[in-house]
């Protein structure tokens, strides 16, 4: 085979593989283009349907997944359910429906989409909890009180129930329909500055038991490290309750001017 014969095959051959190659990368383009957005992502989807003014709870609502192409651009993203939970429906919705912030109002729209990252301490987050008029503080709460978080939670071992002080000093962040930066949400929900680890704790006691806020003094930073937990052992006992209201007869009290307990 002379010269020219292999210099034609090689050409060939080489003219082949550009070919396939490049058959190979538009198929691949082409492929990209078809399936584009077809990646799968999760939604929250309410699993009933719900009358307008429905107050929300964690069992209206169930994960699945779905095109991205798909999601609606106005979604409630998967993580910002806690926000979602006691608020009010302004419209019915149907089951299987997309969790749409526009079901909710401008107001809790514009609370996520607000800027309120800008108000929480750096390395801390801030934590949604449900409430009603009672565990709320009768309503008074508003941007900037500090409270102390007590549960109730009846242990499935023993059987024991005890209510216990979870933690002290939490700020808020946003309730009684006031936000730090004067936005208006449902209170239904507190919204309270915490670390990771707090927000565990406060995540566990709202799924197993019962919250209750109780309101600090602006200026009383001081936490009690020796706070024992109330079951029925101590609640029946006459020396426990005896001890509680000496130290509540120790509190010092001003009226007009003077110093009094």
């Amino acid at each position: 085979m002379n010269r020219k014969a292999v210099i034609g095959i090689l050409v060939g051959l080489l003219t082949g593989v550009c070919a396939v190659l490049l058959t190979q990368q538009y198929l691949k383009r082409e492929k990209a283009s078809i399936y584009k957005g077809m990646e799968m992502v999760d939604v929250v989807i309410f699993s009933g349907d719900l009358e307008a003014g429905t107050t929300l709870e964690k069992k209206h609502f169930y994960q699945r997944k779905m095109p991205k192409k798909y999601k609606h651009g106005n979604a409630v993203k998967l993580e910002d359910i806690s926000v979602v939970i006691g608020q009010s429906l302004i419209h019915a919705v149907k089951e299987s429906d997309p969790l749409l912030w526009t079901d909710l109002g401008d107001d809790v729209e514009e609370f996520v989409a607000g800027g309120f990252s800008k108000v929480i301490t750096a390395g801390e987050r801030a934590l949604a909890i449900p409430v009603d008029r009672v565990s709320g503080v009768g309503g008074v709460l508003i941007a900037g009180d500090h409270v102390d978080v007590l549960t109730t939670v009846t242990n499935p071992v023993t059987g024991e129930t005890a209510t216990i002080t979870l933690l002290q000093n939490l700020t808020v962040l946003a309730a009684g329909g006031k936000s730090s930066t004067g936005k208006k949400i449902n209170y239904q929900t507190v919204l309270l500055q915490v670390t990771l680890a707090e927000a565990e704790l406060l995540v566990f006691a709202t799924e197993k038991g019962k919250i209750t806020l109780a309101l600090r003094n602006g200026e009383d930073i001081q936490t009690d490290s020796d706070l024992p937990k109330v079951d029925f052992s101590n609640i029946l006992h006459e020396e426990y309750l005896k001890k509680v209201q000496v130290k509540r007869n120790n509190i010092e009290v001003i009226k007009q001017g003077k110093m009094s307990k």
